[in-house]
């Protein structure tokens, strides 16, 4: 059931709509839906970490919470799939996806400086650390899922937390990309 509901609110979330019809959510977990749509889509940046859902009679709603309008978004969208375009085409001359990985891996870490999400959400997006070149560890994890995703190589992100200098825990973002039939971490 939850396979069907992701299928069907992904089929209709690219153009922002207010709501989206969905089947019953009596067995399904929304929120865990929600962020499986995010973390397996780094291009739908203009998405929040909202959402909710309502009964209308004997209809069930999805109501999504965006960051930015869709103008916003496909403009920076736009920008960004031009940034994906130019590194895929550069990796894609290489000969193996080691050597692919690597040359997407610092061009992401040369291009683009630590930012905090306290600046803005688009720190946390493919744009904010293709484009404007400022990202937290989402967005740097985001942008290379999107390029590793173009270049048909296996990567999944990872979410978890990071022990901090003072001892404490903070969310983290990281991916994980299979090459030649071995699992690595990129961090």
């Amino acid at each position: 059931d939850e396979k069907f509901v992701y299928s069907v609110i992904l089929g209709e979330i690219y153009t922002q709509p207010d709501k989206i019809e969905i089947p019953d959510l009596e067995n399904c977990n929304l929120s865990k839906i929600y962020k499986a749509i995010s973390l397996d889509n780094p291009d739908l940046m203009g998405l929040s970490y909202n959402c909710k859902s309502y009964k209308m009679g004997n209809k069930t709603y999805f109501i999504p919470d965006y960051e930015m309008s869709l103008a916003e978004y496909q403009e920076k969208l736009r920008q960004t799939e031009a940034a994906v375009e130019t590194i895929v085409n550069n990796a894609s001359a290489l000969s193996s996806d080691y050597e692919k990985e690597k040359y997407v891996h610092d061009y992401i870490i040369n291009g683009c400086t630590y930012s905090t999400p306290e600046v803005g959400h688009e720190v946390n997006t493919a744009y904010g650390c293709l484009v404007l070149g400022k990202a937290s560890c989402e967005g740097y994890s985001r942008a290379f899922q999107l390029i590793m995703n173009r270049l048909g190589i296996d990567n999944r992100l990872v979410t978890g937390e990071s022990e901090t200098a003072d001892g404490t825990y903070v969310g983290h973002m990281w991916n994980y990309v299979v090459i030649e039939n071995s699992g690595y971490f990129i961090d």
